[in-house]
């Protein structure tokens, strides 16, 4: 068995995010093409419907804009589910309303740190809070009026940047982010696109996702035979730190046709089977391949050598601590792995049968459902079936690919 033939990814999930947010508070309707439709993308377009955006979703989705202050009071709290992304971006735009807002979310979300929004906002002068100051819920209240910042990004995170940049729509001038290490500039790139077209953007083509077409990279790269063309997958500099590590790491991948859509690079991969060695992933290159680090571990497992992966402590703030489950599942595998403080040590070799534990966490589950796939030993997986937050056709499309020749 191997990945054979042709595979589209997903609609990119930060990036329908962002243009759901950013289409709901524009001039006029927006359509948005191959949008990504699963749990987490969802709960950002329930919370715009709650607030009054009106959307056709069917192949498509189409937006009708209400403009920067069209939004209105929700008749109840917004919950967010899991999506931290669709609370932190959100709240970037609710503190320029003039109405209360209450973003709550499911258990595991609302143990996700918010101090990291809450103080730049409340510097720019938003009145939002939280009961601890640090975790979901979120309340916002309308404020005397909000004012640019220069703030210095104390996590390297594109949805902390991003909610500082959506409430500083509201402030009609120009707020300055600093970051120490580049996070994914979707937003920079996607505000850049509006502006360009005076915030009203009829259409809109959302690439396939990277993070989502990584595990079926992966799993090419690890299955003797396999050929797999990735079609239309985002190639945002920012985001694919783990093809730039994979071709350290001796990856056949083939990057083609790349063309420019909407200010976002879009193109094909072409994958086969490899030999990797292993190599050093530097602290700078995490938040370009902070959602794919579950998968990394895993190839690494499969290299011929060590890997070393530096700086992983936001693992630790994710669905789950990440870092200790990939720790705790490498370890039960039989894997030489270790941690020292936040960095994560793995020497390749092979690995035994074992049962794994993906603690409700999508990227593991799909990630431990690659390494079950490809390797030739039993593998049992636990505290999964949550793959609809990002990815609902997964299986659908792994039974696509996987196959003989």
């Amino acid at each position: 068995m191997s990945f054979i033939g042709r595979y589209s990814p997903p609609g990119d999930k930060s990036i329908t995010h962002r243009i759901l947010i950013l289409s709901a508070i524009s001039k006029g309707s927006c359509k948005i093409e191959y949008a990504l439709k699963a749990d987490d993308t969802m709960a950002t377009l329930n919370a715009l419907k709650a607030m009054g955006v009106e959307f056709d979703v069917e192949e498509n989705i189409i937006v009708k804009g209400v403009g920067l202050k069209g939004l209105k009071r929700p008749k109840s709290e917004i919950d967010c589910k899991n999506s931290a992304t669709s609370m932190r971006l959100l709240a970037g735009i609710l503190v320029g309303q003039d109405f209360d807002s209450i973003l709550i979310g499911d258990k595991s979300l609302s143990k996700r740190p918010m101090k990291r929004i809450i103080e730049p906002l409340t510097l720019m002068g938003a009145n939002i809070k939280s009961d601890d100051n640090e975790h979901p819920p979120l309340f916002i209240n309308p404020s005397e009026g909000l004012h640019p910042i220069e703030y210095e990004l104390t996590v390297p995170s594109a949805q902390v940047k991003s909610a500082i940049m959506l409430a500083s729509l509201y402030t009609g001038e120009v707020s300055t982010i600093f970051e120490s290490k580049e996070s994914r500039n979707h937003t920079e790139m996607m505000l850049d696109y509006f502006y360009s077209n005076d915030f009203k953007v009829d259409e809109y083509t959302v690439p396939g996702d990277f993070s989502s077409a990584a595990f079926f990279i992966a799993g090419a790269l690890l299955s003797k035979g396999s050929e797999l063309l990735v079609e239309n997958v985002g190639l945002n500099p920012t985001r694919i730190g783990l093809l730039e590590v994979l071709q350290r790491m001796n990856a056949n991948i083939d990057v083609q046709d790349i063309k420019l859509k909407n200010n976002e690079l879009v193109g094909n991969l072409l994958i086969k089977h490899s030999s990797l060695d292993g190599t050093e992933v530097y602290s700078e290159e995490i938040p370009t391949m902070i959602d794919e680090i579950p998968m990394l571990a895993i190839l690494a497992a499969f290299a011929n050598g060590e890997t070393i992966i530096r700086d992983l402590g936001e693992l630790r703030a994710k669905e789950t601590d990440r870092l200790q489950a990939i720790f705790s599942a490498l370890d039960a595998l039989g894997v030489d792995v270790r941690i020292e403080e936040d960095d994560l040590y793995i020497k390749g070799g092979k690995i035994k049968p074992a049962i794994l534990n993906a603690e409700g966490d999508h990227r593991l589950e799909m990630a431990f459902e690659i390494l079950k796939a490809v390797s030739k030993v039993d593998i049992e997986i636990r505290g999964g079936n949550v793959s609809s937050v990002s990815y609902p056709d997964f299986y659908k499309d792994f039974n696509k690919i996987w196959r003989t020749k």
